[in-house]
């Protein structure tokens, strides 16, 4: 299992956006797991590959589901989100450091 304990997350809404967000990426064999710190705790996102480099995920709390996908030995993840009423893209950078 490949951990970028360092990661960065930015979410764009349809009126802005949060940068920078600090999150851990744990990719495995065909899985993919994202987590980061949300307003009322912990928040992960799990998910299996459906393709090469393309993964649906899903979150309990907050009750989410989210699609990544990332080129081949690439350092960024993209994708989509929806939260309840809210939906929006995100972005994360698999920074190594």
């Amino acid at each position: 299992m490949t951990v970028f304990k360092h990661a960065t997350m930015n979410r764009y809404f349809g009126d802005g956006s949060n940068d920078n967000i600090p999150c851990q990426v744990r990719m495995g064999d065909k899985t993919i797991a994202v987590s980061y710190a949300g307003k009322s705790g912990p928040v992960v996102y799990e998910g299996v590959e459906r393709g090469p480099g393309h993964w649906r995920l899903s979150a309990h709390e907050p009750r989410g589901t989210a699609s990544l996908h990332r080129f081949e030995d690439d350092d960024v993840l993209v994708g989509d989100w929806t939260e309840g009423h809210w939906d929006g893209m995100w972005k994360i950078e698999l920074n190594e450091d």
